[in-house]
C-alpha cells in the first residue's frame, strides 16, 4: 500500500465562521489522491477518489479505509465494527390511533423506560412509546421475539399544535428524549416551492403523548437540518460547540430544498425545552452541509438522472451519492472520530430514471433504478476531525462507503428507514422497512439490533 503522511497544526484563533470551533486544522497529502476534504473510500468496489465518482482511481488493498489520524486520535470506525446483536418484532395491531403497517419508521430510545418511540404509518403523523423485549437470534421472523404491546398507543403528535399544523407539516423526520420530554422534527412531504420553515415541536412530557405539544419552531437550517437527532460524545462536545446534533437529507421529493448528502447541525435542546413562543426560531450551526447547486452537493454526480422517456438500462449512478441516496440517521459513534450515516441507495447497476419504465415493466412514478432489485441498504462513514478542519461546510466527503448488508434485509427489499442509538450501551436500532412480515397483508417494521465499538 502506499504510504503516506498526516500533518497536524493547531489553531486556537479559528478563523472559520464556525466560531465554536475550538479545534485543529489538518493538512494532508496522500501522494496522487490528495486529503482536500478526505480521501474518498468506495465500498461498493473498493476504490477511491477524490471526488467519489471519477475515473481515476486508486486501490486500497483491498478495501480498508486509510486511517490518517496523529498519535493519539480516536481511530476510526469500519462498518465491520457494527456487531449484529439480535432483533425483535413490535407487538402490532391497531393501538390508539394507528398501527406500524407501513411505518415511517422514525425511532427515539427512551432510556428511562428501556423503550422506542416509533412513527407508524406513512398516511398519518402518529407516534407510539413501545417496550424493547431481549432481542433474539433466531433466523426465522417468525421466531423472532416479540414486544409487549405500547407503553402508550398512537397519537397524533402534529395534528396537537396549539396554533395549528403551520406549513402543514405531515411526515416526522427525526425525535429524540431529553430531560424527560420528546423532541420532534418533521416537514412537509411534498414542498413544490421549497417555502418551509417550520421544523420542530416539543412533547414536554413524554411520559404523556396525548398531553399535547409546543411549538411548531422554526430549526435554523430548515429541512437541510431537521431530520435525525442524537448526542454528540463528550469528546466532541467542546470542538462542536453543543452536546446534541441533528441533521438531514435528500429523503423525500423537491430535492432542491435539501442537503444533497448527509448533514451534521449542532443545536442546545434547552433553547426548544424552554418552551418558546410558537414559531420561535432555533439557533443551530452547520459543520457539514451539501446545499443543492453546483460544487456544494456530494459530488457532482448528486442529482444525476435519465430523462423521461429514455430507454433504459442507463449508465450506473455515481456510488457515493446519488438521486435514490437517503440518509436517515446520523450520529458520532463514541470513542472513535466517526460519524455514521445509516440509509439506501440504489441505481448503481443499470443506472436512475426519471419515471422510467423499470426491467420489470412497472413504470416508476418518480426517479427509480431501471433494475428493479438495485436497491441497497447503504452507509457513509465520516471523519469528525475533518468536518472540524474543512474550510467549508461542503468540503468533506465520507472515507468509507457503500452497500451494508443487514440480516432480515432480503437482497435489500426491506430498506433502512430509521434508527436511534442507546449510548449507555452502545447499542444501534435499526428499523427495516415491511421486514415483519408474518401474515399476508401486514406488513410492520422490523428492529434489528447493533453494538458498536
Amino acid at each position: 500500500m502506499t504510504p503516506y503522511m498526516t500533518y497536524w497544526s493547531w489553531n486556537l484563533q479559528n478563523s472559520s465562521p464556525r466560531s465554536s470551533v475550538k479545534s485543529f486544522v489538518a493538512l494532508c497529502s496522500l501522494l496522487a489522491v490528495g486529503c482536500g476534504g478526505g480521501s474518498t473510500h468506495d465500498g461498493v468496489d473498493g476504490s477511491a477518489s477524490t471526488d467519489g465518482g471519477a475515473d481515476a482511481t486508486l486501490s486500497l488493498d483491498g478495501g480498508a479505509p486509510v486511517d490518517a489520524g496523529p498519535p493519539g486520535a480516536l481511530p476510526r470506525m469500519a462498518i465491520e465494527d457494527l456487531v449484529y446483536s439480535g432483533a425483535f418484532r413490535l407487538k402490532n395491531g391497531d393501538f390508539g390511533s394507528s398501527s406500524i403497517n407501513y411505518a415511517v419508521g422514525a425511532l427515539a430510545f427512551n432510556a428511562a423506560n428501556h423503550s422506542l418511540f416509533i412513527v407508524g404509518h406513512a398516511q398519518r403523523t402518529d407516534v407510539a412509546e413501545y417496550p424493547v423485549p431481549t432481542p433474539g437470534m433466531q433466523d426465522a421472523v417468525v421466531d423472532l421475539p416479540v414486544s409487549d404491546p405500547p407503553l402508550q398507543p398512537f397519537v397524533d403528535l402534529l395534528g396537537q399544535a396549539p396554533d395549528g399544523n403551520t406549513d402543514s407539516l405531515d411526515r416526522i423526520t427525526g425525535m429524540l428524549v431529553v430531560d424527560g420530554a420528546l423532541i420532534v422534527n418533521a416537514e412537509t412531504w411534498y414542498d413544490a416551492p421549497g417555502d418551509n420553515t417550520y421544523t420542530s415541536l416539543l412533547v414536554p412530557d413524554a411520559d404523556d403523548l396525548s398531553s399535547g405539544i409546543n411549538g411548531v419552531y422554526k430549526l435554523d437550517g430548515d429541512v437541510q437540518a431537521g431530520g435525525y437527532m442524537a448526542p454528540i460524545p463528550a469528546f466532541y462536545q467542546e470542538a462542536l460547540g453543543g452536546e446534541y446534533m441533528t441533521g438531514w437529507s435528500s429523503v423525500y421529493s423537491i430535492v432542491s430544498r435539501y442537503s444533497v448528502g448527509p448533514s451534521l447541525w449542532v443545536f442546545d435542546p434547552n433553547d426548544i425545552l424552554a418552551s418558546p413562543a410558537p414559531g420561535t426560531s432555533i439557533p443551530a450551526t452547520a459543520f457539514l452541509n451539501f446545499p443543492y447547486g453546483d460544487g456544494t452537493m456530494l459530488g457532482d454526480r448528486a442529482v444525476e438522472y435519465a430523462p423521461q422517456g429514455t430507454a433504459g438500462p442507463f449508465p450506473p449512478a455515481s456510488p457515493l451519492w446519488n438521486i435514490l441516496s437517503r440518509g436517515y440517521y446520523g450520529f458520532i459513534v463514541p470513542n472513535t472520530r466517526t460519524f455514521a450515516v445509516l440509509g439506501s441507495a440504489g441505481g448503481l447497476a443499470n443506472g436512475i430514471g426519471y419515471k422510467a419504465v423499470q426491467d420489470n415493466g412497472n413504470v416508476c412514478g418518480g426517479p427509480c433504478p431501471y433494475t428493479a432489485g438495485d436497491r441497497y441498504n447503504y452507509y457513509w462513514f465520516f471523519d469528525v476531525d475533518e468536518i472540524l478542519a474543512a474550510e467549508n461546510v461542503y468540503d468533506p466527503r465520507p472515507y468509507a462507503y457503500g452497500k451494508w448488508t443487514v440480516p432480515f434485509e432480503d437482497g435489500g427489499k426491506h430498506r433502512v428507514i430509521g434508527a436511534s442509538f442507546d449510548p449507555a450501551t452502545s447499542t444501534l436500532y435499526v428499523a427495516l422497512q415491511g421486514a415483519a412480515q408474518v401474515g399476508d397483508y401486514d406488513r410492520p417494521p422490523l428492529i434489528v439490533t447493533f453494538r458498536t465499538p
